[in-house]
């Protein structure tokens, strides 16, 4: 079984219109209400999935799987667009998979020379590397928006690094009337600057995806199918004593990737 840890109130004027992904009373889980990371959790029965007959390191990618399908289904892409997905962690992994456009997954490592990229094709699990000759946040993003299909950008540009420096870059590689996607968990007083007569002008949109409150299912489904695959995403496990130091590893040790509490 797994819980969706996200709990809307149902009574602000945002669940009442549907709109239960804004809601002004949302809780969650093991963050600001507690609940989780301990051995025994009590949860409303509607937030309780089966994931039977997953292996356990597939289910413990429920929720975050489900804040990627939140993140696309927002985006409403047409058939056959064009993606770029700025982050190739866990989180942009998992975006690029869970779609069935053209997509091309880069990896930025917040100004380092090398970018890896993973293009993946709709129905297609084939994937690829390769090397940005950029050394610049302008070359970068003139050599990223010639690699696009019509040379022009794509038609959806996701940030999932939480760096300003690559968010500053989305913009400019947004195709005319595309949109950008802003995924990645910046600091409350950070910053990024655009050019708004440019928004204005190409009819560009500018986007956010918080917290899922309805994909849960839609996730689990993904991951039952194949669609969505995690092999090779978890780096690190600890036991339920260790949940102290898996938080310390995560802030100071860059090979921390993705980790997994194992009562």
């Amino acid at each position: 079984m797994t819980v969706n840890p996200n709990v809307y109130c149902g009574e602000c004027s945002y669940c009442l219109s549907g709109r239960l992904g804004l809601c002004e009373n949302s809780k969650g889980f093991g963050s600001n209400f507690q609940g989780f990371f301990a051995e025994y959790a009590v949860a409303d029965h509607r937030l309780v999935f089966s994931t039977e007959g997953l292996p356990k390191d597939v289910a413990v990618f429920s929720e975050p799987t489900s804040c990627a399908m939140h993140g696309l289904e927002s985006l409403q892409m047409r058939p056959g667009g064009s993606a770029l997905v700025l982050g190739a962690g866990p989180t942009g992994l998992l975006l690029a998979q869970a779609h069935r456009h053209r997509w091309r997954v880069v990896r930025d490592g917040r100004g380092a020379q090398r970018v890896q990229a993973r293009h993946r094709e709709a129905g297609s699990a084939s994937t690829r590397s390769c090397r940005s000759p950029a050394t610049t946040p302008r070359a970068t993003c003139r050599s990223l928006r010639e690699a696009s299909p019509h040379g022009d950008g794509y038609d959806a540009v996701i940030e999932a690094t939480g760096s300003t420096a690559v968010a500053a870059i989305c913009v400019p590689l947004t195709r005319r009337g595309g949109t950008v996607l802003v995924y990645g968990v910046t600091r409350d007083e950070e910053v990024v600057e655009f050019h708004p007569y440019d928004v204005f002008r190409r009819e560009i949109t500018i986007k956010g995806s918080f917290a899922e409150m309805t994909s849960f299912a839609a996730a689990i489904d993904a991951l039952r199918g194949g669609r969505v695959r995690t092999d090779g995403i978890v780096t690190h496990r600890y036991s339920l004593d260790e949940y102290g130091q898996a938080l310390d590893d995560l802030r100071n040790d860059k090979t921390v990737h993705k980790a997994v509490i194992v009562p």
